[in-house]
Order: C-alpha cells, then structure tokens, then sequence
C-alpha cells in the first residue's frame, strides 16, 4: 500500500509514485517485476494488473501549467454590497494571466481568490504561495490550499502575484498576477486636500485677522480701562472731596447752632439794659437756628447721596406689620401740618400687612414725601398717604409681577408741570414751575432708597391740581420671622448690667394710638409694658404701680408731657423713676424745657428704633449702677455721699436709714412701722427701695440689724 518508490543515491532521498501518477493501483506485487534491457522499460505487477513505463519518463518535466482564478468576491467601492464573481475573464501578458483591476471600499477591505494549477496529472498535491508587491519581501507559502483570503491592504495599488508547483514540486514560471486599488478615503482624495489647504489658508488669515483684530480691541480695551481707571479715580476724589467739605460743613453749623442757642440764653446788655424784652432778638436767633438746622439736614442728605453713588447704603430688612411704623412716621408730621392748617390724612383698609421693610430706609422716604408735600400745599390744603397692597398683574414685568404695597402720598398744592416731570428725581434738579424751589436733594435720595429696596417711583401731577408720588415695593417675608416688626438688631441688655432688663417694666404714656401700637411692637420683646393714653392717667398710673421707666409724650390733652415730668420728679414716690419724652417738637427750646423739668432723656419723632432701645438700656444700666450703689449706701458698707442729680434719692436713703437705724433695738420692729415713719403706703415705700437697692424693705431691716451686730462683735473683740 505503499506506492512505488524511487532511490537517488546520490542525493540519498526516496521520491514516491501512487496511482495518482499513472499507476493501476498503490498495492505492488514485490514478486511480479521485470525489466526490458533492450527498451529500458520496467513492468511492474499490481492486484489490479501489470503496469509499463520507462524510469525516465516519470522524471519529465511537463510543460509550464498556469495558475487559473476560479472565483474572486469583494466588497462594491461603495461597500455596502458583496460581489462574487465566477467567470473571471484574465488576460495573457508575457505567459502569465492578468486579472481585471480590484477596487476595495477603503471602509472595507475584504477580498478573497479561489484560483488552481492548469495540471491536473496529481491536483491535490499541487503547491501555492503568493507575494504582494511592495508588502512581502519573500512568498508566502500556502501548502495545497487553493484559497487566500485577505481582510486589509493599506489604500492604494498592490499588485497580488499567486504561483504554483506541480506534484513533483516543480514551480511553474507563469504566475496569476491580480492588480488591486484600495480607495482613499474622500477626506484623502486630491479635491478633499484642496478644500483642507483653503480651510487651512482661510483659518491662518482669519486666526491672522482675528489676532489682529483681537490685539486692536485689546490696546482699545487698556485704553479705555485706563480711562475708566482715571475717571472713577477722579470721581472718587471727587466724591472724597465731595463728602469731606459735607463733613467740614457740620462743624461750623454745629458752632453757629450752639452760639445762636448760646445767645438766646445768655442775651447780650447794651448800656446797662438787658434785650429780653425785644421780641426781634429772639426772633432773629430762632431764624439763625432754623436755617442752621435746615442747612445740616442738607448736608446729612448730600452725604446719602454720596454713600449712594459709593453703593454703601446699607439696608436691613425686618419682618412685621408695616401699618403702625407708617402711622408712627405720619403722625410725626402732624404738628407741622397743624402749624401750616394742611390736613394730613392717612388712608388704608388693610387691616394689617406684615412683609420685610426696611425701617430707616421708610423713614427717609416718608420724611422726605411728607415734607415736600407740607411744603408745597398752601394753608386749607389737604396731604394723603394712601396705602394699598396690589395683586399681581401677569402681563406685567418688573414689580408689578408680584404683590406689592403701594405707597402713595399725594396733596393739593399747584402741582407739577408736566415737561418737569421727567427729571423730578434728577440730582440737584429744581423745577422753574416751584414758587418754594428746593435743592433737587430729597427726591433724588427717596429714588436711591427705593431702588436699593427693590421698587419703583413716579410722579404725577395736574398744574394747579397737586402732585402725587406713587412707590411700589415687592411684597416678600423673607426676613427671619422672630424678628418682630420695628425690632432693631441691637439687643438690650448686652452690657454688664443687661441681666435686669428682662425684669424691667416700662410705662408708656401716649394719646396716639398708631404710636402706642408702634411702641408696643418695639418694646414688648424686651420689657413689660404698662399703657396710659393722656397725662392725668399716667401719673395716677405711675403712682400706683411705680414701673421701672416711663415713656411719655409731650402734646397730650389736659396734663402734658413737660407737667406730667415735673409732677413725677417732685413726688417722693416716683423721683427715682427715669422718664424719656417723645414728641414732634424738634426745637432746641422745646428739649431744654423737656431736660429742666427732669426728663432722663428726649427724642424727637420720628426717632430710630436701635436709637430708642440704646437710650432705654443706657437707661437701666445706669440704674443698675445707681442701685448697687445705694444698696451700699443704705445699709451701711459705704459712706454716704450726695450725689449731683440725686441728692433726692440720697436724702430719701438717709432719712430712711436713719429711721431704722433708731428703731434696731426694737425687737417688735415691723415693716408697717417704717412705712408710718417715712409717711408712705406699705406698697409704694416697697416699690421705692426696692428700685433704689433692689431688696424689700423686710430685707432691708434685715441687712441693716446684721450689719450693726457685725460692728458690735468687731468692738468687743
């Protein structure tokens, strides 16, 4: 079964014949053999028969056999689509056989060959190996297999060359030779490189122009920005200017101020004869002190505008009703508009709008909206402050889009000329169409205010008709909700003595009830408050319950603030008492007037809230001081001295000290015996020493007798 075998001597290898070589069968008969010497012939026997052939013959060569393409299939140039083709049609160049041209889709580069030697004496031993030109460097050998498939040729032309051997291994010199292009991308192709080159040419010229144009804008932006630089230093030198001479400006009002009041007190006596009988002296003093004081809130308006334009404003939002504090602001001006016969009214039918407010930002709105108003409406005339909350509008921008509270102060002065409408709120803009022109301050600073407060202001007027000034501002409750309305951020009792305060009661004497719900939104979370609407009440109400503080107004019907003071401090019973009196009487006459009768201090409306609470808490500190001072005093620890101030409260001390001192020995000693001693009910002689040293007058007995049995032990020893 092993064939026929061939033995080269020379090279010392076998070469092997089988049935595919010409013989009848592999199986040999070893027996059945013969050689023909006259013909050179060999006869061989197999179970199939006898088998004749010349050893030379199975050495030819036969002629060169080309290798044929059978089938080729590869992806269109579009590559989405294979094709398969059968019947490749090859050409004959130089006895080797040239295929059509391949062209691959450079996204797929798929191809495959089925190709075969044109011998078919022995196929399945016939030999294969290919070369691509330019790529492989040696043929690649591919056994028997008449098959090459290829996944990827770099794009381009590639020329495929496949050869083949004979089963004797004899490689036959007519190769197939397939020409293959792989496309370029169309990113790749010349046209493509043309657009890149354009694209890059126009990208270098603009990045070139842009460059250009980019350093132009720079140099431009420097030179303006150094302008900027200059102008706001220079605005700001103006501005430091500006507020320093405002500031140079207080000094000498507050020295014309004080010589004016100094005059009016001290009149001068030309030839032995005192003026105080000449009303023009007087006369002429209150006119320097008016216009002093109108010239200084000038000057503290020029300096808001100078914060404004520096955006030092500051605003600090509180949460509450805002009612009563516009009521407070209002009711603060009726004085003024008593004195000109203008009704002042205020209008609303809310019956309470709690909302963030800023207070003094309010006040200088109002203030400045009122005064303008008085100002201008001639004597019989009529200023409203109407408020209203609006609901929003949805077509609207802007606040509108929001609820929001309308502010709106009107009057029936001769108004407003319409072309001097636009620039009312200009700076320093005064309307020709005003008999009593202005310094264009206020306006402009109530427009700064509602800004920062996140509003809007108009004018309207009617010449003839009055003007009316209408603010809208966002209605939010933003602000923190323990903060009540009015409420500053300073905290009574924050020094030393501040552990009294929530002990401390406050009797607040006030014919206004908007100014008493004011008050009491100021002063509940702080103090315990008594309340008492006209003057006799007050002072019958002090008697009885002698509070810590009273807080009076001055105007009242029947028994006013300066009476009521007078009373108070005169009475043995309530001189310890400090007083404070509000009222709308800002003159210098009227706050000495207030300070001579005893008033511990005096605040004009309308007056800061922090303001109020600072004076209250000094207040009681001082009352503190006062009291750790006399406890010392009465029973003993210290020598008694007057003092400047309170030589009533010194002598009350001294006498009662004097009356317990006598009765020590006493052992039947009783309060009520005291009080008959001192001439007071049991109820207010408590009270009284108990605002001066802080103890009951039970305990007081009692300090004093363990105070002089400590002297008698220290003598005996």
């Amino acid at each position: 079964y092993g064939g026929l075998s061939y033995f080269n001597q020379k090279e010392k290898t076998f070469r092997n014949f089988y049935q595919q070589d010409g013989f009848s069968h592999d199986e040999f008969n070893r027996f059945s053999f013969f050689s023909d010497e006259n013909r050179n012939d060999l006869y061989v026997g197999t179970i199939k028969g006898i088998n004749r052939f010349n050893p030379a013959d199975l050495f030819k060569a036969a002629a060169p056999a080309p290798v044929l393409l059978s089938e080729l299939t590869f992806f269109n140039p579009d590559g989405k689509s294979r094709v398969t083709n059968s019947h490749v049609e090859c050409t004959a160049q130089n006895g080797n056989l040239v295929s059509p041209l391949v062209l691959l889709h450079p996204n797929n580069r798929f191809l495959r060959l089925k190709f075969a030697l044109a011998d078919f004496r022995n196929p399945g031993k016939n030999q294969y190996a290919y070369r691509i030109d330019g790529l492989d460097k040696e043929w690649n050998h591919l056994g028997a297999n008449g098959e090459l498939i290829i996944n990827y040729l770099p794009t381009g032309r590639h020329i495929l060359r496949i050869k083949g051997a004979d089963r004797h291994g004899n490689w036959s010199p007519r190769e197939l030779t397939v020409p293959i292009e792989v496309l370029l991308h169309w990113y790749y192709r010349w046209w493509a490189l043309l657009i890149w080159i354009s694209l890059a040419l126009a990208a270098l010229i603009g990045f070139y122009r842009f460059r250009k144009k980019r350093l132009q804008l720079q140099r431009q932006f420097e030179t303006e920005q150094r302008e900027a630089i200059r102008l706001k230093e220079l605005n700001a030198f103006k501005n430091r200017l500006y507020t320093n001479i405002t500031h140079e400006f207080r000094t000498p009002l507050t020295v014309m101020l004080g010589i004016a009041q100094h005059l009016e007190q001290n009149q001068p006596v030309p030839q032995g004869k005192a003026m105080t009988s000449d009303p023009a002296w007087k006369t002429q003093l209150k006119l320097v002190a008016r216009n002093g004081q109108h010239l200084l809130d000038l000057v503290n308006q020029m300096l808001d505008l100078a914060k404004a334009e520096n955006n030092s404003l500051k605003i600090n939002f509180i949460q509450g009703d805002i009612l009563p504090f516009l009521h407070f602001i209002a009711e603060s001006f009726s004085s003024l508009a008593n004195q000109q016969n203008v009704l002042l009214k205020v209008e609303s039918r809310e019956p309470e709008l709690v909302m963030d407010y800023a207070p003094e930002s309010l006040r200088q709105i109002l203030s400045n909206l009122l005064s303008n108003a008085l100002k201008h409406t001639p004597s019989g005339g009529k200023v409203t402050v109407e408020i209203k909350k609006l609901p929003p509008l949805a077509e609207s921008d802007g606040v509108r889009s929001r609820t929001c509270l309308l502010l709106k102060v009107s009057d029936t002065g001769q108004g407003i000329a319409q072309e001097d409408l636009v620039a009312v709120f200009d700076r320093f803009y005064s309307a020709p169409s005003q008999d009593a022109a202005g310094t264009g301050i206020g306006l402009a600073l109530v427009k700064e205010w509602v800004s920062l407060l996140g509003g809007s202001v108009e004018a309207s007027s009617q010449a003839g008709e009055g003007a009316a000034f209408s603010i809208l501002l966002p209605i939010t409750n933003e602000a923190l909700p323990e903060m009540p309305a009015g409420q500053s951020s300073y905290e009574p009792g924050s020094g030393k003595q501040g552990a009294s305060v929530a002990r401390s009661s406050i009797l607040i004497i006030e014919d206004n009830a908007d100014v008493v719900q004011y008050l009491r939104i100021c002063l509940a979370p702080h103090y315990r408050l008594e309340f008492a609407y006209n003057g006799q009440a007050g002072l019958e109400k002090a008697l009885e319950s002698v509070p810590d503080m009273i807080l009076s107004d001055v105007v009242m019907p029947g028994m006013d603030g300066f009476e009521l003071c007078n009373t108070l401090k005169k009475d043995q019973r309530t001189s310890h008492i400090p007083i404070v009196l509000l009222t709308a009487r800002g003159d210098v006459e009227s706050r000495i007037t207030g300070l001579r009768q005893g008033a511990d201090a005096y605040l004009v409306k309308p007056f800061h809230q922090e303001e109020l609470l600072v004076i209250l808490d000094n207040l009681i500190q001082l009352r503190d001081k006062l009291q750790a001072r006399y406890k010392a005093t009465a029973i003993g620890e210290t020598t008694a001295a007057s003092s400047i101030g309170h030589s009533a409260e010194d002598a009350f001390l001294q006498k009662l000290r004097a009356v317990v001192t006598a009765e020590l020995s006493n052992p039947e000693l009783t309060p009520q015996d005291i009080c008959r001693k001192m001439g007071m009910g049991h109820t207010n002689l408590n009270l009284k020493i108990n605002a001066l040293t802080g103890m009951p007058i039970s305990l007081f007995i009692r300090k004093m007798r363990l105070r002089r049995a400590m002297e008698l032990l220290g003598a005996s020893e």
